[in-house]
């Protein structure tokens, strides 16, 4: 019956070290993470499909921005399952240093005042020419990085012209938070 009791002693002395062992772990993890300003959080704002072939296309959305930060608004490209579409992609809008073409879209953004009113707060046609950054599955095209103050915001986004050559490319625009906000 000793032993018995010995061995169950021991159990919970090893479970409780355990436990303790996986605290300080996260402990240190989360120190870690506020040291080195590394995070999980998820800096999406918005993203949304938006038709670049087709001249006129309108993309609209809600937002909201809890506090004032740097947004950074792209385009991204995404690479699909055919051989070549990358260099395909590549080719037609260029990579790092290069321009091929430049992809003008028009940008609103306007910021809810109250139920029936609004304030234009940016409207501007860009360029989109700046290669922000690629993988293997997409390409991302900057528009532009913005500062923005704290309320709701709806974006309305318009393509200028067509680009018949991406009618089978999936196209996104995002809107990213350039670093965590500080909660």
């Amino acid at each position: 019956m000793a032993t018995l009791t010995v061995k169950a002693v021991r159990q919970y002395f090893y479970r409780a070290l355990q436990r303790a062992a996986h605290k300080r772990t996260f402990m240190l993890s989360g120190l870690l993470m506020c040291l080195t300003g590394c995070t999980f959080f998820d800096n999406t704002i918005i993203k949304m499909p938006i038709a670049l072939h087709q001249a006129g296309s309108v993309a609209e959305a809600d937002f909201e921005i809890a506090q004032d930060d740097r947004v950074t608004l792209q385009l991204r490209f995404f690479v699909n399952d055919q051989p070549d579409d990358r260099k395909r992609l590549l080719a037609f809008l260029g990579g790092f240093g290069e321009t091929k073409t430049s992809i003008p879209i028009k940008v609103r953004i306007t910021k809810h005042i109250s139920p029936k009113e609004d304030l234009a707060i940016l409207e501007k046609t860009y360029p989109a020419t700046k290669l922000a950054g690629y993988g293997a599955k997409e390409l991302n095209r900057l528009i532009d990085d913005l500062t923005i103050k704290s309320g709701k915001y709806r974006i309305r986004l318009e393509t200028i012209e067509e680009f018949p050559e991406l009618s089978n490319t999936k196209v996104e625009f995002g809107m990213y938070y350039i670093r965590p906000p500080i909660m």
